[in-house]
């Protein structure tokens, strides 16, 4: 495939990939795929593709490899260094961010105040950021 990058324009010509999954993000779609290139699992925007030749041989997915532990290190699709995250939503939002699932693996702690504790362990700053922008002065990033 030759695939253009959507950070750096760059266009990687005749690239192998062994595709895992397809991933459905707010806008984007994204395919996880082995690169024989960078000989790791990397996430191709699909507006990326340029050109696509499918070959007679087939992938096989590695051995061991659990699709929800793999995205449970992230937040959304962006993938990095996992950190321990902490959210403290305000009391007139507690509620509503109650009924959220933030992260698959996340824990929640209702405060006395009314106010409410979201923990989980994920990479992936820029799109927590994005994500917290909804919530403005409603919530407050403790850690992460």
């Amino acid at each position: 495939m030759d695939h253009r990058s959507r950070s750096t324009g760059k266009l990687s010509r005749n690239t192998r990939l062994g595709p895992i999954a397809m991933l459905f993000g707010q806008g984007r779609q994204y395919l996880l795929a082995w690169s024989e290139y960078q000989d790791d699992l990397r996430l191709f925007a699909l507006a990326g593709f340029e050109k696509i030749t499918l070959e007679a041989d087939a992938y096989t997915r590695p051995a061991g490899f659990n699709l929800q532990d793999w995205l449970s290190e992230s937040f959304g699709i962006w993938r990095e260094e996992p950190q321990d995250v902490e959210w403290r939503f305000l009391p007139d939002v507690a509620e509503e961010a109650a009924g959220y699932v933030f992260h698959p693996k996340q824990s929640m702690e209702s405060l006395e105040d009314g106010s409410l504790v979201v923990r989980f362990r994920a990479g992936g700053r820029q799109e927590m950021e994005w994500y917290l922008a909804r919530w403005g002065d409603r919530v407050e990033t403790l850690s992460g």
